[in-house]
């Protein structure tokens, strides 16, 4: 009977860290407001970094071996550990819509200035005209120069 309340206060506190760390992530997102233009897939990345490891250390690799029965060896050692990383991994998704829902992940479109839009498509100076932004070059060039010995 320990073991299961033990089991219990282990799962209480996997649940609290969890959440702080998805407010952590929600309250970085809103700081950066206008200014966030990485992709919502990357926080599959961070669901990666943050909840595997997360759900190892609660659920170390020795209680997977343990000689215990099947039944027993699965309720203490194998769910817990698909429970984390299942609702972890449900928890990751709904900030990823949240945040491409709300216009906050926004990748800038191929020649177009990063902070205002503004078209650089003719552009060579590398800076846009309307802010001052540097261009990014690793955008492939959507209008291709023709050769004129064609």
């Amino acid at each position: 009977m320990a073991r299961e309340s033990s089991k219990r206060s282990v799962a209480r506190w996997v649940v609290a860290i969890h959440s702080l760390l998805a407010i952590l992530v929600l309250l970085l997102v809103i700081q950066s407001w206008g200014k966030f233009s990485a992709d919502a897939s990357d926080l599959w990345l961070i669901f990666l970094l943050i909840d595997f490891p997360m759900a190892w250390f609660y659920f170390p690799l020795d209680e997977w071996f343990l000689p215990l029965d099947l039944g027993v060896h699965f309720r203490f050692a194998i769910l817990p550990f698909l429970t984390v990383l299942l609702l972890g991994g449900m928890q990751w998704y709904t900030i990823a819509r949240v945040i491409e829902l709300s216009g906050q992940c926004r990748k800038p479109e191929a020649g177009k200035c990063i902070d205002c839009g503004y078209n650089l498509l003719g552009n060579v100076s590398g800076v846009c005209p309307e802010c001052g932004t540097p261009a990014r070059r690793d955008w492939p060039n959507r209008y291709p120069r023709q050769d004129s010995n064609l």
